[in-house]
C-alpha cells in the first residue's frame, strides 16, 4: 500500500469526502503516464473527489478510464481569469473547493500556480512536468503524491476498457476489411516528433516478414509517415488505414488486434494500456522513463553504445513473434 505524502494525508485522511485537484495537461502519452497517480489517490482516499484539469487528450479518454474524475479542460475560458496574477476569484471551484491541489507545472504554469496557493486552503504541491534523470514517468508523477517514493513494481498500471458500443462496432468495421479474420497487427509508424520514429521502410519490411493483414494507425500528426509506410508495402498486401476515428473506436480496433508494434507515442501507451501485446521501437528516447507500462509490453532498441541505432525489422519480428505467441 502506497503511504501519501504528509501534508496530503493530514489534510485529506480527516474527511469523508476529500477533494483533490490534479492539474496535469499534455499529449495523450502524457494523459496515461498520470494515470496511476489518480488511481493511487482513489485506493488511498475512499470517497475521494478527484478533479483533473488535462487536455482535450483526456476528454477523449474519459469513455475509457473508468475513473470517477471529474474533467476540467486546461484549455477552457473558464479557467482563463486563473492565468492572471489579479485573478480575484476562482470561477472554475477547481482550487478553491479543493482540500488539496497538485500542480504538473511548467514554467508558463508558475501564475497557475500561484493562483492555486491563493484559492486552495490546503496544501498546493508544484512538481515538475518533466522527470529528469532515468526514473519512469509515472514514477516521477507519482511522487508528487507519495512518501516514501514507490518502487516501480507498486505502481499500478493505467487500465482501459472499451465501451461496448465501441467494441461491436469494432468488430464490424474489421469483419468488412479482413474477413477471413486472421490475426491482425497494428502498426503505428507516427509520433509527436520525428525523431523518435522508425524508419517507414522497416514498418514495411516488418509487415512483409510478419505476413499479417496490417491495421496502420494514423493519429493526427501522422499522415506523411503513414502514407510512406502504404507505399512501400505491396499492392497486395491485406491493409486497412484507419484515420480520423476517435479515440474509443482506435482504442476498440487496437483491442482486437493481436499484436500492437508502435514507437514511443501516446497510441503506443493506450495500446499497452489496453492490454495488447505491444512491441515498442526505441531509439533516441529512453524507455527507462518513457516506454508504456503495462503486463505485455516489449522494448525493441538498437544495439549502438554511447548513442542510439535502430534495430533491424528482423529483430522487431522475433519480438512479435514471441508476443502473441
Amino acid at each position: 500500500m502506497a503511504m501519501l505524502r504528509q501534508e496530503i494525508a493530514l489534510t485529506l485522511r480527516q474527511r469523508a469526502r476529500p477533494r483533490i485537484t490534479v492539474v496535469r495537461p499534455g499529449g495523450l502519452g502524457d494523459t496515461l503516464l498520470v494515470m496511476p497517480t489518480l488511481q493511487l489517490l482513489l485506493e488511498e482516499l475512499p470517497g475521494a473527489e478527484i478533479t483533473l484539469v488535462g487536455s482535450v487528450w483526456a476528454e477523449r479518454l474519459q469513455p475509457l478510464t473508468g475513473l470517477p474524475v471529474r474533467l476540467l479542460r486546461f484549455d477552457s475560458a473558464l479557467l482563463t481569469p486563473l492565468f492572471s496574477p489579479s485573478a480575484a476569484t476562482d470561477p472554475t471551484g477547481a482550487f478553491a473547493d479543493a482540500h488539496a491541489v497538485v500542480v504538473y507545472a511548467a514554467e508558463c504554469e508558475e501564475i497557475l500556480t500561484s493562483n492555486a496557493r491563493r484559492f486552495c486552503a490546503g496544501p498546493v504541491i508544484a512538481w515538475p512536468a518533466e522527470p529528469s534523470g532515468a526514473e519512469h514517468a509515472s514514477l516521477h508523477f507519482a511522487k508528487a503524491v507519495t512518501h516514501p517514493p514507490l518502487k516501480p513494481e507498486e505502481l499500478p498500471f493505467p487500465s482501459l476498457r472499451v465501451p461496448p458500443d465501441s467494441d461491436e462496432w469494432s468488430g464490424r468495421w474489421l469483419a468488412q476489411r479482413f474477413p477471413e479474420r486472421q490475426a491482425v497487427l497494428a502498426l503505428h509508424p507516427g509520433s509527436g516528433g520525428r525523431h523518435k520514429c522508425w524508419p517507414a521502410e522497416r514498418f514495411a519490411r516488418l509487415a512483409e516478414l510478419t505476413g499479417r493483414p496490417i491495421l496502420l494507425l494514423e493519429g493526427p500528426a501522422d499522415s506523411e509517415a503513414c502514407a510512406q509506410v502504404a507505399r512501400l508495402l505491396p499492392p497486395e498486401a491485406p491493409v486497412a488505414r484507419v484515420a480520423g476515428q476517435s479515440v474509443p473506436e482506435v482504442a476498440a480496433l487496437v483491442a482486437r488486434c493481436r499484436s500492437y508494434v508502435g514507437n514511443d507515442s501516446g497510441l503506443s501507451h493506450l495500446a499497452a494500456a489496453l492490454g495488447v501485446p505491444a512491441v515498442l521501437v526505441f531509439g533516441p528516447t529512453d524507455p527507462k522513463v518513457w516506454a508504456p507500462l503495462g503486463p505485455n509490453v516489449q522494448v525493441v532498441q538498437g544495439g549502438m553504445r554511447g548513442g542510439h541505432s535502430w534495430p533491424s525489422p528482423e529483430q522487431v519480428a522475433k519480438a512479435v513473434q514471441a508476443s502473441s505467441a
